[in-house]
């Protein structure tokens, strides 16, 4: 169910000039690209030049200008930027930002930030025309704890438990290392007083061989 729209409908010199924007404000995550709709109608005759001027009210600066010039009157089965010579104009902070529909007097803006939130006004100026509206953006800037992939999946419990894992798995292979070192350095201690022993052994029977000789009757 699409949100409800302002509808400004001039008379006078802008007769037929029908301008529309959302009643509601636009939110975007931050990153994201938010698109800031307005709809812009003539239902009698284009006039031959007019600007499009988006500002950031909260800021305030300019965003861009979008100049229609040489707009060919038709009857009526062409849209508006399809007989006019389109130029746009950039503010230099929103450069690589702000763009525009090119399908209508709409906004796009890449790569929102917090500060990109506030209040944005669209006037439109033309030869007797002076008329404008403002349209509401708010950037939510997701917690970093909440670590939610592009679906919304959040992934901070299966991360903490494959950490707990990761620790307790090398804590076993620390434990099994010092283990079989120990063990390798007492087998190594073992054998180094087996080998002192032997001499020992030796003399022992040699010194009994001696005994047993000194007692041999000549």
């Amino acid at each position: 169910m699409s949100s409800p729209w302002l509808v400004l409908v001039l008379v006078g010199p802008a007769s037929g000039l029908v301008l529309s924007t959302p009643l509601f404000p636009v939110s975007i995550s931050h990153g994201k690209t938010a698109l800031l709709p307005v709809s812009l109608n003539f239902s009698s005759s284009v006039p031959t030049y007019f600007q499009i001027r988006w500002r950031f009210i909260t800021g305030p600066w300019l965003v861009l200008i979008v100049k229609a010039d040489n707009c060919g009157r038709d009857n009526g089965t062409h849209q508006w930027w399809e007989t006019c010579e389109i130029i746009v104009e950039k503010a230099e902070r929103y450069r690589h930002r702000a763009e525009w529909s090119s399908e209508d007097a709409s906004l796009i803006l890449r790569d929102v930030r917090v500060e990109d939130s506030g209040v944005y006004e669209i006037k439109l100026l033309a030869l007797g025309v002076r008329v404008s509206t403002n349209i509401n953006l708010t950037v939510i800037n997701a917690p970093v704890s909440l670590m939610k992939a592009e679906f919304g999946r959040d992934y901070t419990v299966p991360n903490i438990i494959r950490l707990t894992l990761a620790g307790l798995i090398l804590c076993l292979l620390g434990f099994i290392i010092a283990e079989n070192v120990a063990s390798s350095y007492s087998r190594q201690r073992d054998t180094r007083v087996n080998q002192v022993e032997i001499p020992f052994s030796s003399s022992a029977s040699v010194e009994q061989c001696f005994l047993t000789y000194e007692n041999y009757p000549i």
